[in-house]
């Protein structure tokens, strides 16, 4: 099992791209991205195979207001690219949850089923 805390607010899926014609990613997902590659324990093994995902997510502004699932694909994303999963595909199960706290940060447990 891979567990680890952030301190980081995750992205929305609002804020990963924009239009001009065609789809471009924007800077602050590049930013968000850069943060959490930063504060990614490293030394784990990647699972490569089927597994469940629980996230506790902890805001410290208009919790209520924000789309849980808008936070999940650049999550996902950075957790694939971080090197935990080998592909968000193998997830079979993904618990997310949200809540008030006086700082944001992220709770990401990661559990190999066999």
């Amino acid at each position: 099992m891979i567990r680890f805390q952030m301190p980081i607010k995750p992205i929305s899926t609002n804020d990963i791209w924009y239009r001009t014609g065609k789809a471009h990613i924007t800077q602050k997902y590049l930013d968000f991205q850069e943060d959490f590659f930063k504060l990614a324990p490293r030394g784990h093994r990647m699972i490569t195979g089927l597994c469940e995902l629980d996230i506790k997510i902890y805001l410290q502004k208009r919790w209520l207001l924000c789309d849980t699932d808008n936070f999940l694909k650049g999550l996902l994303d950075c957790i694939v690219k971080a090197g935990y999963l080998e592909n968000d595909r193998f997830i079979k199960k993904i618990t997310i949850e949200k809540f008030p706290d006086i700082k944001d940060h992220l709770e990401i447990k990661i559990k190999e089923l066999n």
